[in-house]
């Protein structure tokens, strides 16, 4: 069932999903959580309150059956991961907020989404970071001024010491914008999931444009991961274009203004510290395989079944890891299994629209967290409400 909303409610449910990243930057100092639980808590009270005892009907969990698997797995991965060393409170707020998060993609996007009004939300938010990420750029080179993109006593970034970073690091002539994230590649990420949104919407002036913006503050940032992620976008995008020959005509103008493009970040400074790490010092590809040694933390049979739980103190254990890698770490082999098993049930039941934001999903967490935090609710619900008939006729193209 499709519960009626209005155009303001729908912008503000796809809002609350698209802002997680950004929203979890902020909190309430003394009390814990942050802004996006928050706001995640009065989500799932608003699907609640108007699915009302819908909510506990086999047709209300259908809607979106595939994440069952992983809802199961976070509600019970408590039980075998509880570690009364770590702090009780954290392990309680990392637990919630998982389960919160699958409850709301099981129970509400597909009865309170809309692709189009998301589609739009993401559109005015990547934006929005990727023109203030060219203004932090102009001010740093030309002004030498850094612009912090946390603002205010909510912040939970430590902005003195980040403010402190940059200023070491303009001294040395080195600058990579991370627009309102916290690091370029999160920003990166980010605007790469809109980018292959848009990429299999409709060719026209307004996507192209909107690719090549959003590809010119993905090369400023100088993130790897996300100049990765922008080439197989753009290959992807000219590999479908190419398909149609109502499409071609727009290859040529695009391919000069990429290149243009490329040719005016190349000569920044972020893009040339991201060759720089990339291909001389190779720093960036080493910390993309380096995470291996942190397996060694599953250091018992339980351990491999059942992980460490996902809680802060078991992930500060850890140190950095890959989505995927986490998702063991964190919920074993038996988790890892639920976790494919519904994004492979999820990929057999969408069309090709979903199914193409499904395998860019899949394989992006190889590289980045995305397959294990908030960005889920980011990125799924284009996913889940692909079959969407009204929504996918005008959206897909593929």
């Amino acid at each position: 069932m499709i519960y009626s909303m209005t155009n303001n409610g729908k912008y503000f449910f796809c809002l609350a999903l698209l802002l997680q990243p950004l929203l979890r930057l902020y909190g309430l100092p003394g009390i814990g959580g942050t802004f996006g639980d928050y706001t995640i808590i009065l989500v799932v009270l608003y699907i609640i309150l108007k699915k009302n005892s819908r909510i506990s009907r086999i047709n209300s969990v259908s809607e979106t059956i595939e994440l069952l698997p992983i809802l199961i797995c976070v509600t019970v991965n408590i039980l075998f991961t509880w570690d009364f060393s770590f702090g009780i409170g954290n392990q309680l707020i990392c637990w919630m907020r998982n389960l919160l998060y699958y409850f709301v993609l099981v129970y509400g996007v597909k009865s309170f989404y809309s692709i189009e009004h998301g589609y739009k939300a993401y559109r005015i938010i990547a934006y929005a970071c990727t023109l203030f990420s060219m203004v932090q750029t102009v001010a740093s080179s030309v002004f030498n001024i850094y612009i912090p993109g946390q603002f205010g006593s909510f912040a939970l970034t430590d902005l003195a010491a980040q403010r402190e970073n940059y200023d070491i690091y303009s001294h040395y002539n080195l600058f990579r914008p991370d627009s309102f994230f916290t690091e370029p590649a999160h920003y990166a990420t980010f605007v790469s999931g809109f980018m292959i949104l848009c990429s299999l919407r409709e060719v026209n002036k307004k996507n192209i444009f909107a690719m090549i913006f959003c590809s010119f503050g993905v090369l400023l940032s100088g993130s790897t991961t996300g100049i990765v992620m922008v080439t197989f976008i753009w290959a992807g995008w000219l590999f479908r274009t190419l398909r149609k020959k109502n499409n071609i005509k727009w290859v040529f103008p695009t391919v000069v203004l990429a290149i243009v493009a490329l040719s005016i970040v190349a000569k920044s400074d972020s893009f040339q510290l991201m060759m720089s790490r990339t291909f001389d010092t190779q720093d960036a590809l080493n910390s993309r395989f380096s995470w291996m040694e942190e397996f060694a933390v599953l250091n018992t049979p339980l351990d491999w079944l059942f992980g460490k739980g996902n809680s802060n103190d078991a992930i500060k254990l850890m140190g950095w890891l890959p989505g995927w890698p986490m998702i063991l770490v964190e919920y074993g082999i038996i988790g890892l299994f639920l976790f494919i098993s519904s994004y492979l049930l999820m990929f057999f039941h969408v069309n090709r629209f979903g199914k193409n934001i499904l395998l860019f999903f899949i394989v992006l967490g190889m590289g980045t967290e995305v397959v294990a935090d908030m960005y889920i609710l980011v990125i799924l619900p284009f996913v889940i409400n692909s079959n969407s008939v009204s929504e996918t006729k005008r959206i897909s193209t593929t």
